[in-house]
């Protein structure tokens, strides 16, 4: 049959209305808000975040169709090239959900495939049946008038749309990437002041009425969750984080010093005040018999360079001492030596081993 002039006509206006610039600009801004709609999606809703490779591509390819009004495989080109980019940038982004296993990177690959393949397929309008010969004429025969304008030029429609959708694709990723890591410094502040309060839940008040209420191991334990921010259980075990305060570790130990004599208390006290004349407490909780206050003074020779006199006393209380745990002390400060011993002596006066070892 031959081609009847309406047909070559309705064609003709039909190809006349493409525009692969238009394609490429216009597409751009869509795949632009595409990402912009996926990022706010991944937010409120991440489980659903992957379909949006699906649904950018009938976004993408329905943008270029719409304003394309093209019929040649620019348009489809202009739309894959779109939707890659798009699938790119939420890469950097981290919106796209990562792979736990092989089979869920085997079905996001699927889906990038099928999101590329509905780009490409809704990009192109198509011809009707009946003008298809009229169409094969005017394209493949002879080809159009509207090929050779600039608009519809490949190697102008391609690269103006390349430099485009980069250059949007890289402000809005720095954009939202900038926003991401302010929405994460947020949720760490409110982390750590849910955090913070749940410590103050935990903490004890400091007060002399609550204090009367506690056992001594107990306000011993508590002083040394206040000083070092660690609970320990009553076996002497990690516990729980607790929140830090060295004012209300020395108030637990000064109630313990002046309402029930406690000479451990008057021990880890002085060590902690040993330059405001804390020697005095120490001196006072030896007299009274406290294992470690009687340790330190021995030390006390050894870090004066009387090493001798330091053997012979620490021998002399180890043999003495029925307390398995002195006994041990002892010996890691005779296997250690006295120098490492002077050391901890003065960097850490409040140790965990202090209230574990409290009978």
């Amino acid at each position: 049959m031959e081609v009847t002039q309406k047909e070559l006509a309705e064609v003709d206006k039909l190809l006349s209305k493409q525009n692969a610039l238009k394609a490429g600009v216009l597409g751009s801004l869509w795949c632009v808000l595409s990402l912009w709609l996926w990022y706010f999606t991944y937010l409120q809703v991440p489980d659903i975040a992957a379909t949006f490779i699906l649904i950018s591509g009938l976004v993408i390819g329905g943008a270029v169709r719409m304003h394309g009004r093209g019929y040649t495989i620019v348009f489809s080109l202009i739309a894959f090239l779109l939707h890659a980019l798009l699938i790119y940038a939420a890469v950097l982004l981290n919106i796209l959900l990562p792979p736990g296993s092989l089979v869920w990177a085997s079905v996001l690959l699927g889906m990038c495939a099928g999101g590329a393949w509905l780009a490409v397929f809704t990009a192109r309008k198509k011809i009707p049946f009946e003008l298809h010969r009229a169409f094969f004429r005017l394209t493949e025969i002879e080809p159009h008038s509207s090929y050779k304008t600039m608009k519809n030029r490949w190697f102008i429609s391609l690269p103006v749309m390349a430099v485009l959708s980069s250059g949007l694709m890289l402000v809005s990723t720095s954009f939202l990437y900038v926003f991401d890591i302010a929405i994460e410094a947020k949720q760490a502040e409110e982390f750590v002041a849910q955090r913070q309060e749940s410590f103050e839940n935990i903490a004890i008040s400091v007060e002399v009425n609550d204090l009367d209420k506690l056992t001594t191991k107990v306000a011993l334990r508590h002083a040394y969750a206040f000083y070092s921010g660690t609970l320990l259980n009553k076996y002497g075990y990690f516990e729980s984080y607790y929140p830090s305060s060295t004012y209300k570790a020395k108030t637990i130990l000064k109630y313990l010093v002046s309402e029930r004599q406690e000479p451990r208390a008057k021990f880890i006290l002085g060590m902690m005040t040993i330059e405001e004349d804390g020697i005095s407490l120490v001196r006072e909780a030896s007299n009274d018999g406290d294992s470690y206050a009687r340790i330190y003074d021995a030390l006390r020779f050894a870090c004066n360079g009387n090493n001798k006199m330091a053997t012979d006393m620490l021998t002399r209380y180890k043999n003495t001492n029925r307390d398995p745990y002195i006994a041990r002390h002892i010996e890691s400060i005779f296997e250690y030596g006295f120098h490492d011993a002077c050391d901890e002596s003065r960097v850490d006066p409040f140790q965990a081993e202090f209230v574990k070892t409290f009978q």
